[in-house]
């Protein structure tokens, strides 16, 4: 590979990376859980991975353009033609778009236009096109550790959580030390249903970072609708004790208090 096209690689993953940290600030599990009662943003990425080049913002659910990627790859609903944003940019980038979807079309063994594709389409909005493409950069470098987890992000996203699960494991054998990686695949076994082995990751994470915030949280999420009021006790209290203005703090407490007082898990 090229100085320069390595160069643009690591820009990419810098920048995927870095809106995940960002994402990170509004907990998954939390917003589809008490979203609503907390008043939490929507929004898993925020708007930082395309604030690159382009100048464009994007969010973590996306739609765009069906022409690149398989008919049945789209299944949001959420169609739009090339270049078109729905913040409303005007179609300003489109030529920068349908330059960039040619690329990873006409070299699909090209490790940096399958990315600079999945980047297009999730600046337009469409996960499952941005999932296409990253798929075919993971398959390109199945060892490459940022694409699988940029993979297991966008996966998770879309819903796809059974998809999703793989990865995130791939990803912790690889680096077992990543909290947050822990914390994902724990929140993506909840969304499976599996509520006891969800609590075992968070525990787990824990166990590295005692004061890891969105683990707690999720460990007080997953604890009350398990029923179990004393674990989601003391998460309580040790996430009041890392930050005490956390907004999930007065929903928790008040879906803990609905459980201790009526016996019945808090729905929304």
């Amino acid at each position: 590979m090229s100085d320069e096209n390595a160069s643009q690689v690591t820009h990419l993953e810098n920048e995927l990376l870095k809106s995940r940290l960002e994402a990170q600030k509004k907990d998954k599990l939390v917003h589809l859980l008490i979203g609503l009662v907390a008043g939490l943003a929507v929004g898993f990425y925020g708007a930082n991975w395309m604030n690159t080049s382009t100048g464009n913002a994007a969010r973590a659910a996306g739609s765009a353009v069906a022409t690149a990627a398989p008919a049945d790859e789209n299944h949001d609903g959420h169609n739009h033609p090339p270049g078109e944003h729905p913040s409303g940019d005007g179609g300003a980038a489109m030529p920068e778009v349908q330059a960039k979807l040619k690329a990873a079309e006409d070299d699909p063994s090209n490790f940096v236009a399958q990315m600079d594709a999945a980047a297009m389409f999730h600046r337009i909005n469409n996960n499952d096109k941005a999932i296409y493409f990253l798929k075919r950069a993971y398959a390109l470098r199945p060892d490459d550790y940022d694409a699988l987890l940029i993979l297991a992000n966008k996966t998770f996203d879309a819903g796809r959580y059974a998809d999703a699960k793989p990865l995130y494991e791939k990803a912790l054998a690889m680096r077992p030390d990543v909290v947050d990686v822990r914390t994902d695949l724990g929140t993506t076994l909840f969304q499976l249903g599996d509520l006891d082995k969800a609590i075992g990751m968070f525990e787990a994470s824990l166990k590295q970072d005692p004061k890891h915030e969105y683990t707690l949280q999720n460990l007080a999420v997953v604890a009350i609708q398990k029923g179990d009021t004393a674990k989601a006790e003391d998460a309580l209290l040790r996430l009041a004790a890392v930050n005490g203005g956390n907004p999930s703090l007065g929903p928790l407490r008040k879906d803990l208090d609905t459980l201790k007082t009526t016996g019945k898990i808090p729905t929304h």
